[in-house]
């Protein structure tokens, strides 16, 4: 318990430091300093409708980015690499010493029975080679048939993720150009927060909505499959849902984290665009707000659906 203490500890102490140099933090001070507002001016967000913007306006962003993104985050994250890496290990090794006291080491290789539903679903037998008993067996082209549309089915599903994210960041591109256009200048300074709190609810509500609808085809597909023993069916179906839910619940993050920087959206007289409409890029002052807020609204936001569901249907 103490020893997973230690990372909360850690990230507590790194918050504080954030809070305690918001305000002295040279980059901050320059932006949010008025005296400035005439020196650095700002391309335009969108085509048509957006002027030039001077970048105070974007002191409230830099302010809270710091909070969350300064040195002592570097320090964090490395600590984080190497915390856990030890946990995992240290966990592996009490599994196996548990397993080793009980005498649990091979008892799935050893011991486990066929499942009832597949002795149902598979009508040939062959001799057992060490015991020599006749099993039930489903021959490998047919099971290697089902595998393969299995893996098609999963593919398209991931694809289907991909194709919503591709909708998230045109809605982000398009609300931007809108919010910035907008005469009400506090909303043109809110303009990249109201976009990340919407597009990252809509991305919740296709995460909720696509693992609902997976859980169900992923279950299904697995008892299509019909594999042998109980353990080679948790295995199966643990690594369609795993390989899905990486997909649909990071994409949005990997995509703010990684993608979403000048090389996606281009320079002046040189933008990359979907369609008509301009990619959208980060404020100056990074983008580690905008994960920040999809992070904490998907990881919130996930939690609550489970307990309301838990309550609403027991």
């Amino acid at each position: 318990m103490l020893f997973r203490s230690i990372a909360g500890l850690i990230g507590m102490c790194c918050f504080i430091v954030g809070l305690i140099t918001m305000e002295t933090f040279q980059p901050v001070k320059e932006i949010c300093d008025e005296r400035n507002s005439e020196l650095f001016y700002m391309c335009p967000l969108c085509d048509k409708d957006c002027s030039y913007w001077t970048l105070t306006k974007s002191c409230d962003y830099a302010t809270v980015s710091h909070l969350f993104d300064h040195e002592g985050t570097v320090f964090f994250a490395v600590f984080m690499s190497l915390w856990a890496t030890v946990f995992l290990e240290m966990w592996r090794r009490r599994e196996i010493s548990l397993a080793h006291e009980w005498d649990m080491l091979h008892f799935e290789e050893q011991f486990e029975p066929p499942r009832p539903a597949f002795v149902t679903k598979a009508k040939n037998k062959r001799p057992n080679p060490v015991t020599g008993k006749l099993e039930p067996y489903i021959p490998f082209s047919l099971r290697a048939g089902k595998f393969t549309c299995g893996f098609i089915i999963v593919s398209f599903m991931v694809l289907l993720v991909i194709a919503t994210l591709v909708g998230v960041v045109i809605y982000r591109a398009a609300m931007v150009a809108v919010l910035s256009a907008f005469p009400d200048e506090d909303i043109q300074k809110g303009a990249r927060i109201i976009t990340s709190l919407t597009a990252s609810v809509l991305n919740l509500v296709a995460i909720t909505v696509l693992g609902v609808v997976y859980e169900k085809i992923a279950v299904a597909l697995t008892e299509w499959e019909s594999p042998r023993t109980r353990t080679e069916h948790q295995n199966i179906l643990t690594l369609k849902l795993f390989s899905f839910q990486f997909v649909n619940m990071y994409s949005s993050l990997f995509y703010i984290a990684f993608f979403k920087s000048s090389r996606i959206v281009g320079y002046p007289g040189n933008y990359n665009r979907i369609g008509a409409g301009r990619m959208e890029g980060c404020d100056p002052s990074g983008c580690f707000i905008e994960l920040c807020i999809q992070l904490a609204v998907i990881m919130v936001g996930k939690q609550f659906i489970n307990s309301i569901s838990k309550f609403a249907m027991p």
